[in-house]
């Protein structure tokens, strides 16, 4: 604090985090936090449609005691004088794992997650990747009989709102492919908004070309055992993770937090097994108040050892702690 001036001009006036001394609020080993909006469009060349007067505070973080892994929450704010209705948030990625073209994409309901993997055209290299962009808390709505799980502990009272992933394309078919935006557009918040609700440009739902059904999980299949729904052409890819419907009145808040997990691996395969773990993994421990993490083991008949480690991680009055092993 002495010698940080980021933590010394920390921006209180524009909504930066603080703890109850009203000091700058730091989350995991390092933070960092930003703000923004759309409310002032002159300089918007590709997006015209009208402003939502959205504000937005994005806090990032991250621990050593987790590898990689960066954790991201967005506070949303309608800063207008209308409700939104029917509203969906959407994170737009881009991943480019290892060579950009021959790049599959997949996506997990189970873990509320949707990843990047490379193809067996790179198998014979020393070093392989995956990446996994991972909802651990959805926006929230009102449910008297339910709890929802938030960025700031469990919240009585709500639910979270269905997460889903529409499929995207940098290359066809054009009715899923990517909105290239140009001034001027008239239709770019109704493209926006569709896809975000799995529809195509025609305004056409997703359908799974294995069950003949709609789906709001695009290539949901499993690659490790190859079934299911899964991409079927190497490329450049593109993804997209959604969640909606909410409500937001006029200066109310809602939000939500995400994990960008990267793993390595000197097998394909196993890229993709391992970011599942770590996902299974992230996804209890954000539910925990007590701040535990454990990752998820898998054990070979050849192990005549298994270990895994237990970690505690931000906690602050911890009396006991229990553990079930199952095997």
């Amino acid at each position: 604090p002495e010698t940080n001036p980021d933590y010394a001009e920390w921006p209180v006036e524009f909504g930066a985090p603080v703890d109850e001394q009203g000091n700058p609020q730091i989350f995991g080993d390092q933070t960092l936090w930003c703000t923004f909006t759309d409310a002032y469009d002159s300089n918007r060349w590709f997006n015209s449609s009208p402003p939502l007067k959205a504000e937005i505070h994005l806090t990032v973080w991250g621990w050593q005691e987790i590898d990689n892994v960066v954790f991201l929450h967005w506070d949303i704010i309608n800063m207008s004088e209308n409700e939104w209705r029917d509203a969906y948030v959407g994170i737009f990625v881009d991943p480019d794992v290892g060579d950009a073209q021959d790049d599959l994409v997949g996506s997990d309901s189970t873990l509320n997650m949707v990843y990047c993997y490379e193809s067996t055209i790179r198998e014979f290299e020393k070093t392989l990747q995956t990446i996994g962009y991972q909802f651990l808390a959805t926006p929230t709505q009102p449910s008297p009989e339910d709890t929802a799980v938030t960025f700031r502990g469990m919240k009585p009272g709500y639910k979270n709102v269905p997460a889903s992933s529409p499929l995207i394309f940098k290359h066809g078919p054009w009715e899923w492919s990517e909105n290239v935006f140009y001034p001027g557009d008239k239709n770019v918040n109704i493209l926006i908004y569709d896809r975000l609700n799995c529809l195509d440009k025609n305004g056409n739902p997703m359908i799974d070309p294995e069950t003949g059904k709609v789906s709001r999980w695009g290539f949901s299949g499993d690659p490790i055992t190859s079934s299911g729904w899964l991409d079927p052409v190497p490329h450049d890819r593109r993804m997209l993770i959604a969640a909606g419907p909410f409500d937001l009145a006029p200066l109310d808040t809602n939000g939500v937090t995400l994990a960008i997990i990267p793993v390595q691996s000197d097998k394909r395969l196993s890229c993709i097994f391992n970011l599942k773990q770590q996902a299974a993994a992230l996804t209890s421990a954000f539910k925990s108040e007590a701040g535990i993490y454990i990752p998820r083991i898998l054990a070979s008949v050849e192990d005549s050892v298994v270990s895994f480690p237990v970690e505690m991680i931000n906690t602050n009055e911890i009396i006991k702690i229990e553990l079930t092993l199952v095997y």
